[in-house]
């Protein structure tokens, strides 16, 4: 199961209650969050005074609850630092001392609890924050623009033929024309669909809530995007039929 952008206290409680519904009844083998477990909205680039006032502890403790509810199980567990995640990094690498020392305690927490269950993690990094799993690459999400996917894929793609992304909170499927194509999945998001730093934005227009489920072995991939629908409903489906 892979699920992505759930923000900390900005997590939107009914996507929530179904994916751990779900992956009750799922029983994954592998848990991958894709990254921006936290929001921390108050260290955003341009951030209003409304938004430096915002508790980084709530949003915290939040993202600390839903990591420790995903991971609990008899699974192998990954995580992908996001760029929000990132922000608390920045911070401790500034020259400001209390507020970096402050940043560097809340990295030393989040490793521990990563340790606590196992979880192997990547940066925040184009680079070297690429998780790989035999024919596919998990990424949180580097680029933005309206071709996102089509760069993933041909980027991430390379000995992989699917990308899972995160970071667009939207539903987004590109494949490559060729014999053996890459396909880069964006999955949605588990957060607010309507963030105030987006007010003017239209691409949330785009936005959706939901997680990917994935079947691989060696001979194949197959993927479902379990979306929310306007009234709020998940629908999965196990079986896959073949005629």
């Amino acid at each position: 199961m892979f699920c992505t952008d759930t923000h900390g206290d900005a997590i939107d409680n009914r996507t929530a209650k179904a994916f751990f519904d779900r992956k009750k009844d799922f029983k994954p083998d592998i848990v991958i969050h894709g990254g921006d477990a936290w929001d921390f909205q108050s260290l955003r680039r341009g951030a209003s005074a409304d938004e430096k006032a915002c508790s980084m502890l709530d949003d915290y403790k939040a993202g600390c609850l839903f990591l420790e509810r995903l991971y609990k199980g008899n699974h192998k567990n990954y995580f992908l630092w996001g760029n929000h995640d990132w922000r608390i990094h920045d911070v401790a690498d500034g020259t400001d001392g209390p507020r970096a020392d402050a940043a560097q305690m809340i990295i030393e927490k989040s490793n521990y609890l990563f340790r606590k269950y196992k979880v192997h993690t990547t940066p925040f990094c184009s680079r070297s924050g690429v998780l790989k799993l035999g024919k596919m690459a998990f990424i949180h999400g580097y680029c933005h623009a309206a071709n996102a996917a089509k760069k993933h894929a041909e980027v991430y793609g390379g000995s992989a033929s699917h990308v899972f992304a995160g970071d667009l909170h939207a539903d987004i499927h590109w494949q490559s024309a060729s014999l053996d194509p890459v396909i880069c999945q964006h999955v949605p998001c588990m957060t607010d669909l309507n963030p105030g730093y987006a007010r003017r934005n239209i691409n949330k227009l785009k936005h959706s809530q939901g997680w990917a489920e994935i079947y691989a072995n060696k001979d194949e991939i197959k993927y479902q995007v379990i979306k929310g629908d306007k009234y709020g409903k998940f629908k999965a489906f196990d079986t896959i039929k073949v005629y």
